[in-house]
């Protein structure tokens, strides 16, 4: 390949311009994603144009004073853009140790293994960054460009948090890989990027957490720096300031960032090709079966056990259940908070939060259950109807949803009868919904095709939402005691009915997936 010595074969620029010309690739042969890179690219564009271009206005003449209290604003935003940045780059960088593509082939290549880290840390990087770039812009680039150009140095301290956050992603994954091994690195990282990712939630919830006077972390920052009358150390104000566009912040946050970055490639790619090598030995190992299997001659026990036992298996799928429940923590301390200070709104809202929750849980357990798998024409092929399998199917997706959700129902029966007979009547409903839909709408394909798409189709995530916030809402209105409930709860039974489907048309597309 000719161009000059920084594009000779081998080195760092010809491989990054071959991944991201396989990138490009995929995108122009991919007519579904062409699609829908033109529904997001029609939404960005009335976002921007609706919310950001009407924003920019009012702001135009606006002033950003450096004061404490906007440098604790400021980090504060930061330091939540950082976390879920971190919590990305860590299940993408696990991800590049444990997926083969062309690794094998690149490893037996004459190429250093810290070479070939290298490019993958860079796509990281530059996804990580995109990611959060395309989230702020509708809204953030008509306001710089309308009245703030000197705003625009946002992007360059986005480009340092995703050199930053990309470093610790590779740093967690090679540590995790020494710690614990690589049959249990690839479990642990996805639940740990789930944490990390659920933690700017969580701390969102403080105020609903504690007691008013265990609350104020940040009240008692931002007092704290009030007080000080500005004299802030000058590492809290520089990101306020490179956000502004103060060049010397900008040029040490990105410094910062990309010796990180460096650090980081150099240390993890020492032992990449081992790391890799073993975590490609773990793909090939046999699964251990936990305890001695038993065999039974009743169909709907075994098909529910092997069900079970694949869902265990399924990291990615459990790490996004993980991430999901733990977004009900935070509705468990409301419901005690509410219930000892006798608040009217606090138990309907967690019934609402919980049965909507649940119903997220139940499809994603479902969809992966329902519509994967391996063997389709040995199923076919079997003595028992279509009808039974996808039965037994949906009882063992909703079966671990609902041994997990028992122990808050029981709580809420315990302070409230009437808001815990709301949530167990709202939660179950949000189930059998959830479950239905992806029973009535399947998408049939491998396990490992689903293992990499790793969510549902658009229209029937829409379709779960839907259901679910309407449900939620009925059994919120139940726990206030109101007759209004009857109204939700009718429009979700009408939409769900509107998604169902005859088992002959259902399985057509089992035969045609």
């Amino acid at each position: 390949m000719s161009g000059g010595p920084a594009f000779r074969t081998g080195s760092i620029a010809w491989l990054l311009a071959h991944e991201f010309r396989l990138v490009w690739r995929g995108l122009r042969q991919t007519g579904r994603a062409t699609r829908r890179g033109w529904v997001l690219a029609a939404v960005f564009l009335t976002v921007t144009l609706l919310a950001g271009v009407p924003l920019g206005l009012v702001l135009r003449g606006a002033v950003v004073a450096i004061d404490p209290v906007s440098v604790v604003i400021g980090d504060a935003v930061l330091a939540s853009f950082l976390t879920l940045m971190v919590s990305a780059s860590l299940a993408a960088a696990v991800e590049a140790f444990y997926q083969r593509g062309d690794l094998d082939l690149l490893l037996a290549s004459p190429i250093a293994p810290r070479r070939i880290l290298t490019v993958r840390a860079v796509v990281i990087c530059v996804n990580v960054f995109a990611g959060s770039a395309v989230l702020i812009t509708p809204l953030f680039l008509p306001v710089a460009l309308i009245g703030h150009p000197a705003w625009l140095a946002t992007y360059a301290v986005l480009l340092g948090m995703a050199l930053v956050a990309t470093a610790l992603g590779l740093t967690l994954s090679m540590t995790l890989l020494r710690v614990i091994g690589p049959r249990r690195t690839r479990a642990a990282a996805q639940v740990l990027a789930a944490v990390i990712g659920a933690a700017l939630f969580l701390a969102s919830q403080a105020r609903y957490l504690f007691s008013d006077q265990q609350v104020g972390l940040a009240a008692a920052l931002i007092t704290r720096a009030s007080r000080a009358g500005g004299a802030l150390p000058a590492a809290a104000v520089w990101p306020l300031r490179a956000l502004l566009g103060a060049p010397g912040p900008i040029v040490v946050l990105v410094v910062v960032g990309g010796l990180a970055f460096a650090a980081a490639c150099a240390w993890v790619g020492r032992d990449f090709a081992r790391a890799a090598a073993a975590a490609a030995g773990t793909g090939r190992a046999p699964a251990k079966a936990a305890g001695r299997v038993r065999f039974t001659a009743n169909f709907f026990d075994a098909a529910i056990n092997k069900e079970l036992r694949l869902l265990s298996r399924d990291v990615p799928l459990i790490s996004d259940v993980v991430l999901k429940l733990l977004y009900l923590a935070p509705l468990v301390f409301i419901a005690l908070r509410g219930a000892a200070s006798h608040s009217n709104w606090a138990l309907p809202s967690v019934v609402a939060g919980m049965t909507f929750m649940t119903g997220q849980v139940s499809g994603s357990l479902a969809w992966i259950t329902l519509s994967a798998e391996d063997a389709p024409d040995l199923i076919a092929a079997s003595p028992v109807k279509s009808p039974r399998v996808r039965r037994a199917k949906l009882a063992a997706a909703l079966l671990p949803l609902t041994v997990v959700l028992a122990p808050a129902l029981g709580l809420l029966l315990a302070l409230s009868p009437a808001a815990g007979l709301a949530a167990v009547g709202g939660c179950a409903a949000a189930a059998l919904a959830g479950g239905l839909i992806n029973d009535w709408r399947q998408s049939p394909s491998k396990r490992e095709d689903f293992r990499r798409r790793r969510s549902g189709s658009f229209l029937l995530g829409l379709s779960e939402s839907v259901v679910g916030a309407l449900l939620a809402g009925a059994a919120g209105l139940a726990a206030w005691s109101t007759p209004l409930a009857v109204l939700p709860a009718v429009l979700a039974l009408f939409a769900l009915l509107g998604m169902r489907r005859s088992d002959a048309a259902i399985e057509r597309d089992q035969m045609a997936g």
